[in-house]
């Protein structure tokens, strides 16, 4: 199960006065899923949506940082994360991060399967989860043990302890959802099915509000205020179908379908309007992503830490 332990030397003179530094990180394949481990000196990090469309992930970076500190370049110091905090990082969203000298434990989950498990899986981008939690103690104990014995597992063990550790995950955000919600259990056991409903059904062209309230006997008011946090039904469901399409577009077992074949598949059979939905979103038309997406980065893009990075969560889409 264990794939890579590299310690990585590089020059970056042309970034920093100092010259070169030591990076290094490993990783641990867990099923779909995948344990890390990275140490490095201070960083900046920047996704754009442009660079997310281009590099095709849609992950969540579940991280504690044991050693140093790491937050968005906006956020007052206070804000930042504290040894032993839990960061939530959305892979497919934007982001314009920095981190201190750091030591940091990761668990890299694809969207599909953390999502369904959440109440509100697009809310949690850049989320600090402060580490005296409980749970977040518990999850923290958890990753550090993986890493540390996950070379004595079987791949069957690793697939056996997968879900516990997703559902410990998606236990933490969403209690942390809770306090926002007016009837914290009804509710958010009426998005989550509604969520998980939407997901299956993004190819069918009968998928409307009207339809969803019917399914699940809600008025469309009611739907619509379920969904106010997320920009309204009609956006989310928009949203998920363009993510759909992304997916496949650099999904190398589609490699032979046309972009209209797929684009209709998720019903947008209108040519300028879908093409304009994906540039709003991503920055580039689908043609770009599909060729970026399968292309990757060019080398002088990223660093040999960021491509480590990029190469071992790929192998977990």
């Amino acid at each position: 199960m264990w794939l890579e332990n590299i310690n990585v030397m590089f020059d970056v003179s042309h970034l920093q006065k100092d010259g070169s530094f030591c990076a290094e990180a490993g990783a641990l394949l867990l099923g779909d899923a995948m344990v890390a481990r990275s140490s490095c000196h201070a960083q900046s990090f920047e996704r754009s949506r442009y660079r997310t469309a281009r590099d095709g992930l849609s992950h969540y970076l579940i991280q504690f940082y044991v050693e140093g500190q790491c937050g968005d370049r906006n956020w007052a110091d206070s804000e930042w994360t504290r040894p032993g905090d839990l960061l939530i990082v959305d892979l497919a969203q934007p982001l314009m991060t920095a981190a201190t000298d750091f030591s940091n434990l990761n668990l890299i989950v694809p969207r599909r399967l953390l999502a369904p498990l959440l109440v509100s899986p697009d809310a949690h981008h850049l989320r600090v989860i402060r580490g005296e939690l409980p749970l977040v103690r518990i999850l923290r104990s958890h990753v550090a043990e993986l890493m540390s014995a996950g070379p004595q597992l079987v791949p069957a063990e690793g697939l056996a302890v997968l879900q516990p550790t997703l559902h410990m995950v998606a236990a933490i955000l969403n209690g942390e959802d809770s306090r926002d919600l007016a009837a914290p259990g009804i509710q958010a056991s009426l998005q989550m099915e509604i969520r998980r409903y939407i997901q299956a059904q993004l190819s069918n062209p009968s998928l409307t509000a009207e339809t969803v309230a019917a399914r699940f006997g809600i008025s469309r008011r009611k739907l619509y205020y379920l969904f106010e946090g997320e920009g309204g039904f009609i956006s989310y469901l928009r949203a998920r179908r363009l993510e759909a399409i992304r997916g496949a577009l650099i999904d190398p077992s589609q490699i032979d379908r046309s972009i209209s074949d797929i684009a209709s598949q998720f019903c947008f059979d209108n040519r300028s309007g879908f093409v304009n939905a994906f540039r709003r979103i991503y920055g580039l038309v689908p043609r770009e992503a599909r060729a970026f997406g399968h292309a990757g980065l060019k080398d002088e893009e990223a660093s040999p830490l960021h491509a480590a990075w990029r190469g071992w969560i790929q192998q977990a889409r």
